[in-house]
C-alpha cells in the first residue's frame, strides 16, 4: 500500500513536471513566433535628447509587422553615409515627425524619402542623396531642437515636412520607458510586449495610444509660435550653408477642417511668401484619391500616398531646391548660392 501510494505521488509529480515543461515548451515557441512574424519584442529604441526630447538610437535593423526599419549609425531612416558630402553631389535632409519616418509598418523600401533616394538623381541628373532625420510625434519645436543640437550634416537643402496636427503641437516631452511607444531598451520579451503594450491597454479600456499631433486634444493647448520657431530652423540652416523648404502634409477628415486649422495653414503660407521660404502643399497630390488609398485613419501615409507624395516632390522639385532639371547632361542653377553648389 505504502509503494502504492508513493508510485501515485510520483506519477502526479510526473504529470506536472510534464505540463509544466509543455508548457514552457509552448511559450518559447509563442515567443518566437510574435518575435519573427509580427517583430514584437524588438521595438525601434529611442534616446533621450536635450534639445530635441528623443531622438532614434543608432544602429537599428527591425522586422517589425510585416516591414522592414534600418536605423543607419545618425539615427536616421535612411542608409549610411559619410559625415563629409561626396564631390558632385547634392544632398538633402528631410526632417519630420511620424509621417516622414513612414511608421513602423510601412517598409523602408516604400516610405517617400527612399523612393525620392530614387527618383531625384534622374531629376537632377546627378548622385542625391536623401537623409530622413523623424520621430514619431515630434513637433516643429523638437525639430528644431534636432537642427540646433546636430545640425545639417553638410546638406545643400533642408525639408521640414509640417503637417496639419503640427501647427499647434507644443513641444513633445515624451518619456522613455519599456512597453511604451517609445522605448528605450528592448520589453523583457515579445509576450511581455504584446501585453503590456497593446492587450491590456484594450482590456482596462485605455485608449490605444497616438501620436501627439495626430488627434484634436481634449483638452486646448498652449499652441506654439509657429513663426518664431521657423525663423529659428530657418537660420540654422542658413548658418550652415542650407536653404530651407517646407512640404505641408495636410491630414484629412472633417475635425481637420475646423478651427484653428484652417487658420493656421494660413498664417503658414503667410510666412513662407514673407520669408520667400518655397512651401509645396501635398493636397492636389492626394486629392484624386479616396481617404483609404491614401491614408490610414486619414492621417498617416499608406504605400500608395508615399508613391504619391515622391512623385509630387520630384515633379516640383525646381520649386523646393532652386535647381531646374536638366535637359541631358546640362543642368541649370537657379537662386542656389555660390556656396551651395556642388
Amino acid at each position: 500500500m505504502l509503494m502504492k501510494g508513493g508510485g501515485n505521488r510520483r506519477s502526479k509529480l510526473g504529470r506536472v513536471a510534464t505540463g509544466l515543461l509543455v508548457a514552457i515548451v509552448a511559450t518559447v515557441f509563442f515567443d518566437l513566433a510574435l518575435r519573427l512574424v509580427l517583430g514584437l519584442g524588438n521595438p525601434i529604441l529611442y534616446q533621450y535628447s536635450p534639445r530635441a526630447g528623443y531622438v532614434l538610437a543608432p544602429d537599428q535593423t527591425t522586422f517589425r509587422f510585416l516591414a522592414w526599419n534600418r536605423i543607419n549609425r545618425w539615427g536616421m531612416r535612411c542608409p549610411n553615409f559619410a559625415l563629409a558630402r561626396p564631390g558632385g553631389t547634392f544632398r538633402v535632409l528631410f526632417v519630420g515627425d511620424s509621417v516622414t519616418y513612414g511608421t513602423t509598418f510601412v517598409d523602408q523600401s516604400k516610405i517617400f524619402t527612399t523612393r525620392l533616394a530614387r527618383l531625384l538623381p534622374r531629376v537632377m541628373h546627378e548622385p542625391v542623396q536623401v537623409l530622413n532625420a523623424s520621430c514619431g510625434a515630434w513637433a516643429v519645436g523638437n525639430e528644431v531642437g534636432y537642427l540646433q543640437a546636430r545640425g545639417v550634416f553638410n546638406s545643400n537643402l533642408v525639408v521640414m515636412v509640417v503637417n496639419t496636427g503640427d501647427l499647434n503641437q507644443p513641444f513633445n516631452r515624451a518619456t522613455l520607458v519599456p512597453d511604451s511607444p517609445y522605448p528605450d531598451k528592448p520589453p523583457f520579451c515579445a509576450i511581455s510586449e504584446l501585453w503590456f503594450r497593446y492587450l491590456w491597454p484594450r482590456i482596462e479600456g485605455i485608449a490605444p495610444f497616438r501620436d501627439a499631433g495626430s488627434f484634436v486634444p481634449l483638452v486646448p493647448q498652449a499652441p506654439p509660435d509657429i513663426n518664431a520657431l521657423l525663423d529659428k530652423a530657418k537660420a540654422e540652416c542658413e548658418r550652415h550653408g542650407a536653404r530651407f523648404a517646407i512640404v505641408f502634409h495636410p491630414f484629412r477628415g472633417k475635425v481637420w477642417n475646423r478651427a484653428p486649422y484652417p487658420h493656421d495653414f494660413k498664417q503658414l503660407q503667410r510666412w513662407c511668401r514673407r520669408r520667400n521660404v518655397p512651401l509645396l502643399n501635398l493636397k492636389s497630390a492626394y486629392a484624386a484619391y479616396p481617404t483609404n488609398k491614401v491614408y490610414y485613419a486619414g492621417i498617416h501615409l499608406k504605400p500608395f500616398g508615399n508613391k504619391l507624395a515622391a512623385e509630387a516632390i520630384a515633379a516640383d522639385w525646381r520649386k523646393l531646391c532652386g535647381y531646374s532639371p536638366s535637359i541631358g547632361k546640362k543642368r541649370v542653377a537657379t537662386r542656389v548660392p555660390r556656396r551651395n553648389r556642388v
